[in-house]
C-alpha cells in the first residue's frame, strides 16, 4: 500500500518538479487501500486511477509493431499471467510476437549471476539450464529485422522451461494440444480439515497417485465451494506442491469478493455460499508416475495480502468440496517441440 510513497522517496532528489501536485500524487497512494478494503463497494472505481493505467486493450487496438516477451515463471515481482494469455491476444490480434520464459525471476534470460540466487521450488531445480547467453543472437535478428528491414521476419514462437530445467518450444503457449483433467475434491482429491482463517486454519488436498509422468503446461483451476463465517469476507491462498518431495510447483490466490474472476468484486454475506473460480499462475512443471499432488489453503500468503477479515476470529471461509482442472500436456522425450540450449558456461567471450 505504502509502494507510491516509498518509490517517491527513494527516487526524489527534491527540486523543484517534486513541489508540484497533480492529482494523482494526492489519490494515487490511496488506491490501493480502497481495493482491498472496499472493493464489494466499488472502491477500485472510485476515479480513474486503475483505468488510466490499463495499456492492455490499446495495444491490441492500436499498436502495428512487434513485441518480444520476456518472462520468469517465478516472478514475484510481475506475475507470470501478466503475460499468458496476452501473448495469444496479441497474436490473435495481428501483432506478430515472441515470448521466452524461464524458471528465473525477476530477471533477463542472460542473468547467471542472479539465476543462482534461486531456492528450492523457486528455479533452483532448473539452474543453470535456465540461462540463456543465446538470447542475444535472437534479439540481434530481431531488431534487424524491426529496426533496419534487415533479414527475414521472425516467427511467433514460445519457449518455455519446465521446472527441472528443460526446454521446448511451442507455436503458442498454454499449448494448443493440452487437454483439461478435471477431477473433484472429496472423491479424487481427499480433503483434511474445512476451515481457512486468519487465525491459522488451514485446509489440506492430496490427489490420487499419478499413473504416469504428467506435464502440467498453462494454468491450473481451482474451482471452491465455500461458505463464509460471520465476518463474510475471506480470502484463499492455494499452493501446489509435488507432495512426494515437498515440492513447491506454484500458487493460486483469490478474495471471495472476486470469486467469478475478472476486475469486480461482489457483496458477501454471511453464512452464504459461494463458488470461487480460481486459476493458478502460469505452469509448466513435470511431475514424475507414482507421485501425488498437494494443494495447501491457507489466509495469508507469501508477497500477498491478507482479506480485510483475517483479523476477525469471525472471519475465514469453510471448504465444502469443489473440482481442480490441470492442463496436461503430452511431450515425450523424442517429441521435436524440445531441445537444447547451449551452456551458458560455453557461451561466455573469451578473454583477451
Amino acid at each position: 500500500m505504502l509502494y507510491d510513497a516509498l518509490y517517491e522517496g527513494a527516487t526524489a532528489d527534491a527540486g523543484y518538479d517534486d513541489s508540484r501536485m497533480c492529482t494523482d500524487d494526492a489519490i494515487g497512494p490511496l488506491n490501493p487501500l480502497t481495493t482491498w478494503a472496499g472493493a464489494e463497494f466499488g472502491g477500485a472505481k472510485w476515479n480513474d486511477y486503475w483505468d488510466e493505467r490499463r495499456h492492455l486493450p490499446d495495444v491490441l487496438e492500436n499498436y502495428r509493431g512487434s513485441v518480444y516477451l520476456v518472462w520468469g515463471l517465478q516472478d514475484w515481482n510481475v506475475d507470470p499471467y501478466h503475460a499468458f494469455p496476452t501473448y495469444q491476444l496479441m497474436i490473435d490480434a495481428g501483432i506478430n510476437a515472441r515470448a521466452i520464459a524461464g524458471q528465473w525471476a525477476h530477471n533477463y534470460p542472460d542473468q547467471p549471476d542472479r539465476h543462482s540466487e534461486l531456492g528450492s521450488g523457486y528455479g533452483l531445480e532448473a539452474y543453470p539450464n535456465m540461462s540463456r547467453m543465446d538470447w542475444a543472437v535472437e534479439l540481434f535478428q530481431w531488431f534487424n529485422y524491426y529496426l533496419k528491414d534487415i533479414g527475414d521476419e521472425p516467427e511467433p514462437m514460445v519457449q518455455i522451461q519446465t521446472n527441472d530445467g528443460r526446454w521446448h518450444v511451442e507455436d503458442t503457449w498454454p499449448p494448443e494440444d493440452m487437454t483439461w483433467h478435471l477431477a473433484d475434491i472429496g472423491t479424487d482429491w481427499t480433503l483434511t480439515g474445512d476451515t481457512v482463517n486468519g487465525q491459522g486454519a488451514s485446509v489440506t488436498l492430496v490427489s490420487e497417485a499419478l499413473s504416469e509422468l504428467t506435464h502440467i503446461s498453462g494454468l491450473p483451476t481451482l474451482h471452491l465451494e465455500v461458505t463464509t463465517q460471520a465476518c463474510q469476507g475471506g480470502q484463499i491462498f492455494a499452493t501446489l506442491y509435488d507432495n512426494e518431495n515437498n515440492l513447491r510447483l506454484g500458487h493460486a490466490t483469490m478474495d471471495v469478493r472476486y470469486r467469478d474472476g475478472g476486475y469486480d468484486a461482489k457483496a458477501t454475506s454471511p453464512f452464504s455460499s459461494y463458488t470461487m473460480l480460481m486459476e493458478f499462475n502460469p505452469l509448466d512443471v513435470v511431475v514424475p508416475a507414482g507421485h501425488t499432488l498437494r494443494i495447501d489453503l491457507t489466509e495469508n500468503g507469501e508477497d500477498y495480502l491478507p482479506s480485510p477479515c483475517a483479523s476477525n476470529p469471525l472471519g475465514g471461509l469453510t471448504v465444502d468440496g469443489g473440482e481442480v482442472g490441470l492442463p496436461i500436456i503430452e511431450r515425450p522425450k523424442s517429441h521435436d517441440s524440445w531441445f537444447l540450449a547451449p551452456p551458458w558456461w560455453e557461451q561466455q567471450p573469451i578473454p583477451a
